[in-house]
């Protein structure tokens, strides 16, 4: 067998290995980190990337930044809290269930900056409105930990497992939009992605016999993706917004260790595009509200990389949401919305979320304020096509707070 195979197959065993002992949070964590959902609170509170609410910016959709004067500005953080419950159905000496045995629970919060932007937009010498802009933001979240124990009959622990994760893809993004009809904006944008995530996985025995186990992958990306996008005025009352962002073409050094073996190798990912359709309505009614519907699709199914095969094994991704904001009579603005994603591993596993918040207007700025809510619970058999009984619950908790300049 010539090295290279033997590489190749080196890595295919280890990263199934990974894949099938320890992989939670499905492949939206390992090994290409989980999507960015939102880039402010209003887009979390919503349950929205906003492609058809102006104010959203450029990393949402090029064309929003024609749609207000002067100079925008916003910033966005946030406080991510995760929890995973793995449990399995225990059963007695005549098969009768007695109920569930908890596996592992693991904790984790993140603080993080989702993205920040500024755009210009200016009129000059009879020409159509033009803006440029230039925005940052978290692509691809990484960060992610896990740790399971294994005891014996007498409850002696005799196996410890581990896998952290952190890091991320983020994108520099600059963009020029022009609005050359009053009910309608278009524009195009660039991104740069890079990012060096990494995973460490380790695996302790009790027994001396069974030598631990510790595989370390480090990544580093680079590489880049275009956007375009398109808003449209259709009537007084309601807007049309679409986006589209293209594939990422990325590819950088690859290092995996296990335990005192080390391969490096040159790696080369294709992540999907993305395509995003929205519409905001304002009924005509006494009831000072505006109704938000998206679509976002994703075809994961065509993902690439040249180290791993994915084939048949991913799925397409569809992102429904619904969103209401609602202006109280001193002003104040305020959001719900919920969406139903499912799983690029699985059709059918899917994560309901739903988000609230408002707005509070400060001296020279705007601050909005949001928190979302999302769970989902699939059986590991069922995500990985295997025989495993073991259930997985993901529990997830976000906070946001984004600063934008007061028009």
């Amino acid at each position: 067998m010539k090295i290279k195979e033997k590489i190749a197959l080196l890595l295919a065993v280890s990263f199934i290995t990974v894949l099938g002992s320890a992989q939670a949070g499905l492949l939206e964590y390992t090994p290409y980190g989980s999507p960015a959902s939102a880039y402010s609170a209003v887009g979390l509170a919503l349950n929205i990337k906003g492609v058809a609410l102006p104010g959203q910016g450029l990393l949402v959709n090029p064309a929003l930044m024609t749609e207000t004067e002067g100079l925008e500005a916003q910033l966005a953080a946030g406080i991510n809290w995760r929890r995973e419950y793995r449990s399995i159905e225990a059963f007695d000496t005549y098969a009768n269930s007695v109920g569930l045995l908890t596996m592992s629970i693991n904790d984790q919060t993140d603080y993080n900056l989702h993205g920040a932007q500024a755009s210009y937009s200016f009129r000059r010498w009879g020409l159509p409105r033009t803006a440029l802009g230039f925005g940052i933001s978290r692509e691809y979240d990484f960060s992610y930990r896990l740790k399971t124990e294994e005891r014996d009959a007498f409850y002696y622990v005799t196996r410890i497992y581990q896998q952290n994760e952190e890091g991320a893809i983020y994108g520099y993004s600059g963009a020029l939009a022009v609005k050359p009809f009053s009910f309608l904006s278009a524009g195009l944008g660039l991104t740069r992605l890079s990012g060096d995530p990494k995973i460490a996985i380790t695996e302790d025995y009790a027994d001396p016999t069974y030598p631990d186990v510790k595989i370390d992958y480090r990544f580093n990306y680079k590489g880049y993706r275009y956007s375009a996008g398109a808003f449209g005025q259709i009537t007084p009352r309601l807007n049309l917004g679409i986006s589209w962002k293209s594939s990422a073409r990325m590819e950088g050094p690859f290092s995996y260790s296990y335990n005192d073996t080390t391969i490096n190798d040159q790696q080369k990912v294709g992540l999907p595009s993305s395509y995003t359709i929205g519409v905001n309505y304002r009924p005509s009614n006494e009831f000072p509200a505006t109704v938000s519907l998206e679509y976002e699709y994703s075809p994961w199914q065509n993902l690439t990389d040249n180290l791993f095969s994915y084939d048949d094994l991913l799925s397409p991704v569809s992102r429904y949401s619904f969103g209401i904001s609602h202006r109280m009579k001193n002003n104040r603005p305020l959001y719900f919305g919920v969406s139903f994603t499912n799983s690029y591993l699985s059709s059918s596993i899917g994560l309901a979320r739903a988000g609230f918040g408002t707005e509070i207007s400060l001296p020279w700025v705007n601050a909005g304020i949001s928190a979302g809510m999302g769970r989902r619970t699939f059986n590991y058999g069922q995500a990985f096509g295997t025989s495993s009984r073991t259930t997985v619950s993901e529990t997830m908790a976000d906070l946001m707070l984004t600063i934008s300049l007061k028009k």
